[in-house]
């Protein structure tokens, strides 16, 4: 259950799952994370022939901060599945103006 954006990037956590894949065993990332992040989780896991399942932030829906730091197109689930975008990228993009709504008071913003 790798952290992908702890374990050393989304290769980093591909290469585990496939060495996991080598010995049979799911592979079931871990992801406390922005949609930014899971989308990137979620190519990864559709990268690897043991994916089993990946964790999900619930606050995502009820927290309306996560759905402003972020542009996607479409909806975050759709079935009980996480639709991957068929664009270049990882299918969303960040909001700079949401970020700065957000952005903590007297710590510079991307200077």
């Amino acid at each position: 259950m790798p952290d992908l954006q702890k374990a050393g990037g989304l290769g980093e956590g591909q290469r585990i799952a496939n060495l996991a894949n080598l010995y049979y065993v799911p592979f079931a990332p871990h992801m406390v994370a922005s949609f930014l992040g899971a989308m990137a989780s979620c190519h990864v896991c559709a990268s690897v022939p043991n994916f089993m399942i990946l964790e999900w932030q619930i606050y995502f829906h009820d927290n309306p901060m996560f759905k402003e730091i972020v542009t996607y197109d479409g909806e975050m689930i759709k079935d009980g599945f996480i639709p991957l975008s068929e664009k270049p990228g990882i299918g969303v993009e960040i909001n700079e103006e949401g970020m700065k709504k957000y952005a903590t008071e007297g710590v510079p913003f991307f200077e």
